[in-house]
C-alpha cells in the first residue's frame, strides 16, 4: 500500500489535475490523503464532490506546508501496516499512468526514492533531478543544471531530496519522526527530512523512469525567486514564505554539518545566497 500525502492551500485547478492523474494509475494499491489548510477557493467541497475516494483532512490556515504534510503523515502512520510506503507529493504536479508502477518497481530496501521533475509545459526541460551539497563549502549543486552527466543513467544517488514525488517506507517515520514544522513551516522541511533519513542509513536516490510534471514556475518557489529588489531580498530572511527564512536555514545547517563548522557553514550559505541574488538581479537588469 502507498499512502500518497498531498498538502494544499488554494490553487484548486492544480489539485484537480494532480488527482485526475492519480486516478488513472495502473498500480492500484494506494490511498490519497489531502490536507486542505484553510483554502478559500472551495477546495474541500470540490474534492468531496469529484473525488469521494480521497481522504480529506482540514487545517485552519496556520499549518503551512510542513504542518499540513504532517497531518497526512500522522494519518498514514496510525493506519498503515508493516511494508506500506509513503509518497510525498505536491498538488502542482501531474503524473503519467505508469508513475506509481515505476516507483514500486524501482524502490529498494533502505532507500528513499525521488522523482525526476520536468516542466509540465515542456517535458524536455528538466527542472529537478536531486541535489548535491558539500558539507564544507556549503555549496549546492542542482543536478538538473548539469544534467548531461546524468541523462544516460537510470538512477543516481543524491544528498538532498524534496517532497515533489518522494517515496519511502512508512517505518522510516517511526525511526526519524515527522517534519519539523515549527522550525521549518513552509520551506526546507522536506529537504531536512531527507537529511535525517540519510543519516539513519537510507540511500537517497533519483529514478529517471519515475517522472513528475511540474507547474512549479506558477506556484511555490518560483514566485519567490522572481523577486529581485534589495528590499525583497532582505525581507526574505524573516519571511515564513521564503526558502531563505533564517530559522529554517540555521536549523538545516545545525542538522547537516558539525557543531564546530556551523558558523562557517552559515556564513558560506549566506554568501552563496547573496551571490545568487546578485546574479539574478544583474541578469534581470541586462534583459530589461
Amino acid at each position: 500500500m502507498i499512502w500518497i500525502c498531498i498538502p494544499v492551500y488554494n490553487n484548486i485547478k492544480y489539485t484537480l489535475g494532480c488527482l485526475k492523474s492519480l486516478q488513472k494509475q495502473t498500480y492500484r494499491d494506494f490511498k490519497i490523503i489531502v490536507c486542505d489548510d484553510g483554502s478559500s477557493d472551495n477546495t474541500s467541497e470540490i474534492i468531496k464532490k469529484n473525488f469521494s475516494e480521497v481522504i480529506l483532512l482540514k487545517g485552519d490556515g496556520n499549518l503551512w506546508w510542513a504542518g499540513a504534510m504532517n497531518q497526512c503523515l500522522k494519518y498514514a502512520l496510525y493506519r498503515g501496516k508493516k511494508g506500506d510506503y509513503i509518497l510525498l507529493l505536491n498538488n502542482d504536479l501531474v503524473v503519467k499512468e505508469d508513475y506509481l508502477e515505476n516507483l514500486v518497481r524501482s524502490v529498494k530496501p533502505c532507500e528513499v526514492l525521488g522523482s525526476i521533475a520536468v516542466d509540465a509545459e515542456n517535458e524536455h526541460s528538466v527542472v529537478y533531478a536531486g541535489e548535491l551539497l558539500d558539507k564544507f563549502s556549503a555549496k549546492s549543486m542542482m543536478i538538473h543544471r548539469n544534467f548531461k552527466k546524468y541523462e544516460k543513467l537510470n538512477e543516481w544517488e543524491v544528498d538532498l531530496l524534496t517532497g515533489r514525488g518522494t517515496l519511502f517506507p512508512l517505518k522510516l517515520l517511526e525511526q526519524i519522526g515527522l517534519m519539523h514544522n515549527q522550525i521549518m513551516p513552509q520551506y526546507g522541511a522536506d529537504v531536512e527530512f531527507s537529511v535525517r533519513a540519510k543519516q539513519s542509513g537510507y540511500k537517497l536516490k533519483i529514478n529517471k523512469d519515475s517522472k513528475v510534471f511540474s507547474y512549479a514556475g506558477n506556484t511555490g518557489k518560483g514566485s519567490v525567486y522572481r523577486k529581485s529588489s534589495v528590499k525583497d531580498f532582505i525581507s526574505s530572511f524573516i519571511s515564513l514564505r521564503s526558502p531563505n527564512y533564517y530559522k529554517s536555514r540555521f536549523y538545516f545547517a545545525k542538522v547537516y554539518t558539525s557543531k564546530s563548522w556551523l558558523p562557517v557553514f552559515l556564513f558560506l550559505q549566506l554568501t552563496w545566497i547573496t551571490c545568487g541574488f546578485i546574479k539574478r538581479s544583474l541578469s534581470g537588469a541586462l534583459n530589461a
